[in-house]
This record gives structure tokens, C-alpha cells and sequence, in this order.
């Protein structure tokens, strides 16, 4: 009897699942983007000193407040490879004009925003665009 009343349940749920399996995948993305973007949003108590947690993310930050600057990165990064410096064309900078523009499109509608707040929640704002 109670094998029978699982089956009854399970068929029930198949049926639901069936007819609404569109709304339910959308609601199931939802929660999975809303999720995974609290989560990214927990240590940004500790972005207020507005720089990034580790030290590669400092190349980025100060190619990016360069283009932001000067309009386009400078060819030769005397900071790397002292005293030659370093060929920045064989870089990949598409990130950092990323942020750029990406700075530019949401200073219309927000003034107050600095390239490096865009810079700190890039990764958040890549997340929910790519999801």
C-alpha cells in the first residue's frame, strides 16, 4: 500500500515537473545567479579598503585606472622588468579596457561610482551577465 502511494506521489510530481518545466527552470536559474552572487558579495565588507585581496589583480587594476586616464595603455610598463621595462603588446589587456568601458556605460547612470568600484565588482557583474 505505501509503495503504491510513493508511486502515485512520484507521478504526481512528474506530471507538475511536465507542465511547468519552463517556470520552474527559470526559477531554478534565478535562485542559482542570486545565490552564487550573495556569495561573491559576502567579503565586500572587506573591499572598502578599495583595492583587490591578492596581488596579481594589482597589474589589472593599474592598467585599468591607465586606460582611464590616458585613453589607451602605454606601450612600454617601465614597472616590469626594470630597467627595460616590459612590451605591454604582448600583453592581454582586453580586461582592463573591459572595465574602462564598462565604467563609462554605468557612470550614466551612476556618477558616483569610481573606476576601481567597477574594478572590485567586475567579477560580480561578469557572473550575472554570463549567467
Amino acid at each position: 500500500m505505501k509503495v503504491i502511494k510513493l508511486l502515485n506521489k512520484v507521478k504526481l510530481i512528474k506530471e507538475f515537473w511536465n507542465k511547468h518545466q519552463t517556470i520552474l527552470i527559470v526559477i531554478l536559474v534565478g535562485l542559482i545567479v542570486v545565490s552564487g552572487s550573495y556569495l561573491r558579495l559576502l567579503p565586500a565588507d572587506e573591499l572598502e579598503a578599495g583595492y583587490p585581496f591578492t596581488d596579481d589583480p594589482f597589474l589589472f587594476l593599474r592598467y585599468t585606472e591607465y586606460i582611464g586616464e590616458h585613453g589607451k595603455l602605454m606601450e612600454n610598463d617601465m614597472m616590469r622588468y626594470v630597467p627595460i621595462g616590459y612590451d605591454t603588446s604582448r600583453e592581454n589587456v582586453f580586461l582592463s579596457y573591459m572595465i574602462v568601458y564598462m565604467h563609462k556605460f554605468i557612470s550614466l547612470f551612476s556618477s558616483n561610482i569610481t573606476l576601481t568600484d567597477v574594478f572590485l565588482f567586475y567579477p560580480i557583474i561578469a557572473f550575472v551577465i554570463a549567467d
